[in-house]
């Protein structure tokens, strides 16, 4: 669906006109999208999902803490609504077990620290997209970036030797998404429907209207809805 809508898209507008520093700019959103979601998938094998959600989604703490560096000035009641919404998010996933079979402590705190790392590829994306997102349609940017992203996953899992085959295998091919197994159906939908086209595309057609900071905030609410789905 998403591929269809990008070549309606280029059909009627064309191919984008981007200068070089957009060029670029799109790169690096490419880059913090895929390592934001890269990272994040290693670190809930080692912590638990709400933390890993909680720690991942932490961006607008994160914005706050960059404009403080900068020098740039922040309204209290944008800085208190952060750490509001944050506390919030915390406590919402407060006392979920780590997962089964998980080794050491030092191991769950390394999945913290990844899900931090996580969260600052994710204020990447939001900088560099927000400065191109008026540049093509949504979801015209939104299949450029995760078609290319696509590559980059697949160049990291070559490179880290995790097991991987040209086949539609459900568990180890590139075209596993193909084997429609009744098992593995619904989520797929659930990850394509509610995830990206609903989640991914709506933060991105939010950008037009809001501060990266609230949209940011918005996403605090994830880690009560995944400790609702982990429940």
């Amino acid at each position: 669906a998403l591929s269809f809508a990008a070549f309606k898209s280029l059909y009627y507008t064309g191919w984008p006109k981007l200068t070089a520093p957009q060029w670029i700019s799109f790169a690096l959103a490419v880059g913090c999208f895929t390592f934001q979601n890269l990272v994040f998938v290693i670190a809930i094998q080692y912590t638990s999902i709400g933390n890993a959600v909680i720690f991942a989604n932490s961006q607008a703490l994160l914005l706050l803490a960059g404009k403080a560096f900068i020098g740039t000035p922040i309204v209290w009641m944008e800085a208190t609504g952060a750490l509001v919404a944050f506390s919030g998010a915390m406590l919402c996933a407060a006392g979920e077990s780590s997962p089964v079979g998980q080794e050491s402590h030092a191991l769950a705190i390394l999945g913290d620290v990844l899900a931090l790392c996580a969260a600052v590829g994710g204020v990447g994306y939001l900088t560099f997209a927000k400065a191109i997102r008026h540049t093509m349609s949504v979801t015209l940017f939104m299949f450029m970036v995760m078609f290319t992203g696509s590559f980059l996953v697949l160049i990291y899992m070559l490179v880290s030797n995790v097991g991987v085959s040209f086949s539609a295998d459900a568990n180890h091919g590139l075209f596993g998404w193909t084997n429609w197994r009744p098992d593995r159906l619904l989520i797929e939908l659930w990850i394509v429907i509610v995830c990206n086209l609903t989640g991914t595309m709506g933060f991105l057609n939010a950008m037009q209207h809001f501060d990266n900071l609230i949209i940011a905030v918005a996403t605090l609410l994830e880690p009560m809805v995944a400790s609702l789905i982990a429940f």
